[in-house]
């Protein structure tokens, strides 16, 4: 089985490793591809960078999260980091295809209001335009979303 795991280094990607480490003990020859896209902010595209730097700066990002979530083995699984720069929906659908992957799995971060509406979400884009299953990771709410708005008894 090989899965693309999108992951930016927030909990909800986390979430989205540790099941797909779940999902890949399901057969016995796995393949897990660690996926971080790096997207330069628009405030970045002032400074003038040369490819090299860009790499760097991704290539550093992009070890950082791995480091984090690569703290140990997982059987019968080979990892494969991939960076890339790019759009980050956009990239992860060309992986999806490039390494025809069974399946991809990322973590659900909701954007609100007028932000989503104007822009939409790297998940809601992936999961629209992707002829792969996708699985989407979503953490648990701490909080009843009635407690936000209303007081109750």
């Amino acid at each position: 089985m090989r899965i693309l795991v999108c992951v930016d280094g927030s909990k909800d990607s986390q979430e989205a490793f540790a099941w797909s480490k779940r999902l890949s003990q399901c057969s016995a020859e796995n393949e897990i591809l660690l996926l971080y896209v790096f997207h330069m902010p628009s405030s970045m595209e002032v400074v003038p960078l040369s490819d090299s730097e860009l790499a760097s700066i991704a290539n550093n990002s992009a070890e950082s999260v791995f480091s984090e979530l690569l703290t140990q083995e997982v059987p019968n699984t080979k990892i494969v980091k991939i960076v890339k720069i790019g759009d980050p929906a956009q990239t992860i659908l060309d992986i999806a295809d490039e390494h025809s992957v069974d399946f991809i799995c990322m973590g659900s971060r909701g954007l609100s209001g007028i932000k989503k509406l104007l822009i939409g979400s790297v998940s809601d884009k992936v999961l629209t335009y992707s002829s792969r299953p996708v699985f989407l990771t979503k953490l648990p709410r701490k909080t009843n979303i009635l407690e936000e708005v209303v007081e109750l008894p």
